[in-house]
């Protein structure tokens, strides 16, 4: 007895489910991958790159800053780097793109549903039109590095500018203070180290930028200083203020 209420609560359950997101709809997503910072398609050769293009369906909200997500189709791009997926999905329902299986050497992982995780109403997301349009260009990251380097311009080369850099970088071998350098006066000086990041100038991470604090003249602001980095090389990034 008790096994077939817990079976009639599941179908119950199930049914409500279903009619609260709506009746189904056949929807065809397509799309192209491309590096981000070119317009260079990513593309299957010979068979030993085939990144996999997966469609997600948003589940309940789990809490303020969770959100579950189920796996309801995949495929996998084709010699000329485009993907096609034909699928019923419900009218109601929130449905995403992920990509994975990317060249790991090459690119980072396209972490839309990770993403999606810790930004609900993040519109940078990729939602799927149901029974629309869904015709897309997605860029995924590359694989770069930046070599900082700043430059005081200000004409005064007796000048007392304070420079304070807050954030911008990153490095895995780096420590605090090689992320967050202050420079005094005129000076050119070139970071010894090279930082891991994404090619490009911007992504659904961001822009890459450096926020930092200038004091010139006792005068204390507040800047960001915006940049951009040459997919899978070592850019070395002129910072001026």
């Amino acid at each position: 007895m008790n096994r077939l209420i817990i079976f009639l609560l599941l179908i119950m359950t199930f049914s409500y489910s279903c009619q609260k997101e709506g009746k189904e709809i056949i929807t065809t997503i397509n799309g192209q991958l491309r590096t981000n910072g070119t317009e260079n398609v990513i593309k299957d050769i010979n068979g030993l790159q085939k990144p996999r293009v997966t469609i997600y369906h948003r589940l309940d909200i789990k809490s303020s800053y969770e959100v579950g997500f189920e796996e309801v189709a995949h495929t996998t791009i084709n010699e000329y780097g485009d993907f096609s997926i034909t699928i019923d999905l419900r009218s109601q329902g929130d449905y995403f793109i992920g990509i994975s299986e990317l060249n790991k050497s090459l690119y980072f992982e396209y972490l839309a549903i990770e993403w999606r995780k810790y930004c609900i109403d993040d519109n940078s997301i990729e939602k799927i039109s149901v029974g629309g349009d869904n015709n897309y260009i997605i860029y995924i990251d590359p694989i770069s590095y930046v070599k900082p380097r700043f430059i005081n311009t200000n004409p005064d080369t007796n000048n007392l500018d304070v420079f304070r850099c807050f954030t911008g970088f990153s490095c895995d071998t780096c420590n605090y203070n090689d992320l967050h350098p202050i420079f005094y006066g005129h000076i050119d000086s070139t970071l010894t180290w090279i930082g891991k990041t994404w090619g490009g100038t911007e992504s659904y991470k961001g822009l890459h930028k450096v926020d930092a604090q200038l004091t010139r003249n006792n005068i204390t602001k507040d800047t960001s200083i915006f940049f951009s980095v040459l997919p899978f090389d070592t850019t070395i990034i002129e910072i001026r203020y």
